[in-house]
């Protein structure tokens, strides 16, 4: 296999795969460390959970112990609804906000960096 121009050794790679369940996280409710529609995970640089939780309206970055670092609330944005996540190489997150048909950037701060929006056609 090659990356670019980079043939990447010891190809073809075996994964192991833990079958079954693995660890409960977190239980049904609206505080830290609870969820009541959790819809997506995205892993931080740190090795944290990013977890969009849409109906408490807020993401939770868990830590790998499973217990909550912090939860990041978009009050400013009205009927801010999250939807999906994804984590850039550089810590950014990505979140989806299904009823402002908007994609939010923020760092794991909270700290939005830039809101894009399309109107629908």
């Amino acid at each position: 296999m090659v990356i670019g121009d980079t043939p990447i050794p010891g190809l073809p790679l075996e994964i192991p795969v833990i079958k079954g369940l693995v660890k409960t996280i977190g239980k049904e409710g609206s505080n830290a460390g609870e969820f009541k529609t959790p819809l997506s995970v995205a892993l931080n640089r740190h090795g944290d959970m990013v977890v969009v939780d849409e109906m408490n309206q807020h993401l939770q970055i868990i830590k790998i112990g499973g217990h909550c670092k912090k939860v990041l609330n978009f009050k400013q944005i009205t009927n801010f609804l999250p939807s999906g996540i994804a984590v850039s190489a550089d810590d950014e997150y990505f979140t989806t906000d299904y009823r402002n048909r908007q994609v939010v950037v923020c760092n794991e701060d909270g700290q939005i960096g830039r809101a894009s929006c399309r109107e629908r056609v």
